[in-house]
């Protein structure tokens, strides 16, 4: 097993489109302080290799972050269900080549939350097994 740079550990919508950074982002729409969003998503392996230790989880975006971090990814949770168990990182054990999960990320935006617009990224890790 080693980590590899080439790792393609994608989210994308139901109908297979990618989610990325600046483009086709995941619309939880308008929520009001204190209302709870899950979005399904699909996570797939198109690695061309079996992965494992995957971690997902809400972070900073890397170039158009909005909103501070109280209000956005650190309001932000995941789960394997539409219920949860809601989870700050969500792990999954190994995926296998081209294999899709749905995963749910659940934004629940804070009581003392700022008003506007808000982005941020979610960032999946894991290990290439060669």
């Amino acid at each position: 097993m080693a980590t590899n740079e080439a790792i393609s550990l994608v989210i994308e919508d139901a109908d297979g489109n990618l989610h990325e950074l600046l483009n086709n982002l995941i619309d939880f729409e308008r929520l009001r302080l204190q209302e709870e969003k899950v979005e399904a998503v699909v996570l797939h392996n198109r690695s061309g290799y079996p992965v494992r230790n995957i971690s997902i989880q809400a972070v900073a975006h890397p170039t158009a972050q909005i909103g501070n971090a109280t209000d956005t990814y650190l309001a932000t949770t995941l789960g394997g269900t539409e219920s949860g168990p809601w989870y700050n990182i969500l792990t999954i054990a190994a995926m296998s080549v081209n294999e899709k999960i749905t995963i749910y990320v659940n934004w629940t935006i804070p009581p003392s939350a700022l008003l506007g617009y808000a982005q941020f990224a979610v960032e999946v890790t894991g290990d290439v097994i060669l």
